[in-house]
Protein backbone atom coordinates (compact mmCIF):
# COMPACT_ATOMS: atom_id res chain seq x y z
CA UNK A 1 0.00 0.00 0.00
CA UNK A 2 2.81 2.24 0.74
CA UNK A 3 0.99 5.25 2.79
CA UNK A 4 -2.52 4.70 3.69
CA UNK A 5 -4.43 7.93 5.13
CA UNK A 6 -8.29 7.43 6.12
CA UNK A 7 -10.43 10.02 8.00
CA UNK A 8 -13.13 8.97 10.08
CA UNK A 9 -15.61 11.50 12.01
CA UNK A 10 -13.36 14.25 11.66
CA UNK A 11 -10.26 12.24 12.68
CA UNK A 12 -7.12 11.91 10.66
CA UNK A 13 -5.41 8.41 10.86
CA UNK A 14 -1.91 7.64 8.87
CA UNK A 15 -0.73 4.26 8.46
CA UNK A 16 2.06 2.35 6.56
CA UNK A 17 1.26 -0.93 4.72
CA UNK A 18 -2.24 -1.17 5.48
CA UNK A 19 -5.44 -0.08 7.12
CA UNK A 20 -4.73 -1.29 10.66
CA UNK A 21 -1.68 -0.69 12.87
CA UNK A 22 -2.36 3.48 12.54
CA UNK A 23 1.46 5.09 12.83
CA UNK A 24 -0.12 8.48 13.61
CA UNK A 25 -3.62 10.15 14.26
CA UNK A 26 -4.76 13.61 14.12
CA UNK A 27 -8.17 13.87 16.37
CA UNK A 28 -11.01 16.44 15.43
CA UNK A 29 -10.19 18.16 18.88
CA UNK A 30 -6.42 18.55 17.76
CA UNK A 31 -4.43 16.21 19.51
CA UNK A 32 -1.67 14.15 17.35
CA UNK A 33 -0.75 10.73 18.43
CA UNK A 34 2.73 8.74 17.75
CA UNK A 35 2.17 5.16 18.16
CA UNK A 36 -1.13 5.77 19.84
CA UNK A 37 -5.23 6.05 18.44
CA UNK A 38 -5.95 7.78 21.82
CA UNK A 39 -3.47 10.67 22.47
CA UNK A 40 -4.42 12.51 26.11
CA UNK A 41 -2.33 15.55 25.13
CA UNK A 42 -1.57 18.01 21.87
CA UNK A 43 1.24 15.95 21.27
CA UNK A 44 1.64 12.14 22.55
CA UNK A 45 4.54 10.08 21.51
CA UNK A 46 4.15 6.18 23.02
CA UNK A 47 6.32 4.10 23.21
CA UNK A 48 6.48 -0.04 23.98
CA UNK A 49 9.68 -0.84 25.13
CA UNK A 50 12.30 0.94 27.47
CA UNK A 51 15.12 2.91 26.37
CA UNK A 52 13.23 3.88 22.82
CA UNK A 53 13.40 7.63 22.27
CA UNK A 54 9.96 9.12 23.20
CA UNK A 55 11.16 12.75 21.11
CA UNK A 56 14.75 13.34 19.31
CA UNK A 57 15.83 16.90 18.01
CA UNK A 58 17.93 16.72 15.61
CA UNK A 59 20.24 19.93 14.70
CA UNK A 60 21.87 19.78 11.20
CA UNK A 61 24.63 22.24 11.04
CA UNK A 62 28.56 22.22 11.96
CA UNK A 63 28.58 21.42 15.84
CA UNK A 64 25.05 20.40 15.90
CA UNK A 65 23.85 17.68 18.43
CA UNK A 66 20.89 15.41 18.79
CA UNK A 67 18.77 15.97 22.20
CA UNK A 68 16.82 12.19 23.04
CA UNK A 69 13.85 12.46 25.65
CA UNK A 70 13.63 8.95 26.53
CA UNK A 71 10.63 8.26 29.02
CA UNK A 72 12.86 5.65 30.86
CA UNK A 73 16.12 5.64 32.69
CA UNK A 74 17.87 2.77 29.73
CA UNK A 75 19.31 0.41 32.48
CA UNK A 76 18.28 1.48 35.70
CA UNK A 77 14.19 1.60 35.52
CA UNK A 78 11.01 2.33 33.15
CA UNK A 79 9.99 4.82 35.64
CA UNK A 80 11.97 7.58 34.98
CA UNK A 81 13.05 10.31 32.85
CA UNK A 82 16.69 10.98 30.70
CA UNK A 83 17.51 13.29 28.55
CA UNK A 84 20.68 12.21 26.37
CA UNK A 85 22.55 14.90 24.42
CA UNK A 86 24.85 12.87 21.24
CA UNK A 87 23.97 9.42 22.51
CA UNK A 88 25.11 10.02 26.33
CA UNK A 89 22.80 10.31 29.22
CA UNK A 90 23.14 13.52 31.00
CA UNK A 91 20.45 14.41 33.18
CA UNK A 92 17.69 11.95 34.90
CA UNK A 93 14.41 11.95 36.82
CA UNK A 94 13.80 9.26 38.84
CA UNK A 95 10.17 8.10 39.58
CA UNK A 96 10.60 9.56 43.20
CA UNK A 97 11.55 12.80 42.04
CA UNK A 98 15.65 12.29 42.40
CA UNK A 99 17.40 14.35 39.92
CA UNK A 100 20.94 13.15 38.48
CA UNK A 101 23.37 15.04 36.52
CA UNK A 102 26.46 12.68 35.85
CA UNK A 103 24.97 9.64 37.22
CA UNK A 104 21.89 7.60 36.18
CA UNK A 105 21.16 6.44 39.58
CA UNK A 106 20.55 9.35 41.79
CA UNK A 107 20.72 9.10 45.87
CA UNK A 108 19.68 12.49 46.69
CA UNK A 109 17.13 15.42 45.41
CA UNK A 110 19.88 16.66 43.44
CA UNK A 111 22.68 14.20 42.81
CA UNK A 112 25.72 15.73 40.64
CA UNK A 113 28.56 12.91 39.68
CA UNK A 114 31.29 14.79 37.58
CA UNK A 115 35.02 12.89 37.07
CA UNK A 116 37.30 16.08 36.60
CA UNK A 117 37.93 18.75 39.53
CA UNK A 118 35.71 21.43 38.82
CA UNK A 119 32.01 20.43 39.78
CA UNK A 120 29.94 23.19 40.04
CA UNK A 121 30.78 26.95 39.57
CA UNK A 122 27.80 29.81 41.06
CA UNK A 123 28.06 33.30 39.16
CA UNK A 124 26.83 36.61 40.02
CA UNK A 125 27.02 39.83 38.74
CA UNK A 126 25.63 41.76 41.32
CA UNK A 127 27.64 44.16 42.91
CA UNK A 128 26.71 44.23 46.55
CA UNK A 129 27.15 40.54 47.29
CA UNK A 130 26.56 36.76 45.70
CA UNK A 131 25.53 34.01 48.15
CA UNK A 132 24.11 30.53 48.34
CA UNK A 133 21.48 29.58 50.84
CA UNK A 134 21.72 26.45 52.95
CA UNK A 135 18.39 26.35 55.21
CA UNK A 136 17.55 23.75 57.91
CA UNK A 137 13.91 23.45 59.12
CA UNK A 138 12.73 25.67 61.82
CA UNK A 139 14.91 23.81 64.39
CA UNK A 140 17.74 22.33 62.67
CA UNK A 141 21.36 22.64 61.76
CA UNK A 142 22.48 24.00 58.55
CA UNK A 143 25.59 22.70 57.35
CA UNK A 144 28.10 22.09 54.73
CA UNK A 145 30.02 18.72 55.13
CA UNK A 146 33.47 17.88 52.88
CA UNK A 147 34.09 14.66 52.54
CA UNK A 148 36.79 12.03 50.88
CA UNK A 149 34.92 9.32 49.18
CA UNK A 150 32.36 8.95 51.79
CA UNK A 151 34.22 9.88 55.13
CA UNK A 152 33.29 13.82 56.28
CA UNK A 153 36.18 15.37 56.78
CA UNK A 154 35.03 18.89 57.93
CA UNK A 155 31.66 20.09 58.76
CA UNK A 156 30.90 23.76 59.22
CA UNK A 157 27.55 25.07 60.34
CA UNK A 158 25.67 26.75 62.43
CA UNK A 159 23.82 25.04 66.04
CA UNK A 160 19.88 25.77 66.17
CA UNK A 161 19.89 24.28 69.52
CA UNK A 162 22.90 26.85 71.20
CA UNK A 163 21.92 30.11 69.92
CA UNK A 164 22.78 29.48 66.65
CA UNK A 165 26.47 30.12 67.33
CA UNK A 166 28.90 28.97 64.68
CA UNK A 167 29.89 25.50 64.46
Amino acid sequence: YGLVMAAYQGDMKFSTGSLTGYKMVILSGGNVGIGTNAPGGKLESYITSGGEKGLRLNSNFAGGNTVDFIPAIVGVSNAGFSIDLAGSTKVVIGSTGLVGIGTNNPAYILDVYETTSNIAIFRSTATNYARVIIRAGASGDAQLSFQESTTTKWTIGNDGGDSDKFK
